[in-house]
């Protein structure tokens, strides 16, 4: 029960405020991006940071790809989300990280690879 609660909590609950992560591509909604952050993305402190969803995530994506164990799935073993956690990503989005979260990022030795493109 727990884990089916979990997987709630990470699935966008309205698709019409749906936001796509640019940094994992988790999909959620703006009010669940501030109330919990991006669960994959520490780093980029997006809870309770609105400058920060809106710069951070994008509404404009493309396809959803819902992982529930993704450590199983040869869909996550394809796009590479083998490490992320169990929730809805998009397929493709558009948009970057702006610049300067780009080099807070290699700062901390964390890598960025944009995710506007077919991975």
């Amino acid at each position: 029960m727990e884990q089916e609660e979990r997987v709630k909590t990470i699935v966008p609950l309205n698709s019409h405020t749906a936001r796509a992560c640019l940094s994992c591509g988790l999909v959620k909604t703006f009010e669940q991006f501030n109330q919990d952050g991006c669960e994959n993305c520490p780093f980029l402190s997006l809870k309770n940071n609105k400058e920060g969803i809106n710069e951070c995530t994008t509404p404009s994506f493309e396809g959803l790809i819902a992982l529930i164990n993704p450590q199983e799935s040869w869909v996550a073993k394809w796009k590479g989300f083998v490490d992320r956690i169990p929730g809805c990503y998009a397929m493709r989005l558009t948009g970057r990280l702006p610049p300067e979260i780009i080099q807070q990022l290699r700062e901390q030795n964390i890598d960025y690879v944009p995710l506007d493109n077919d991975n």
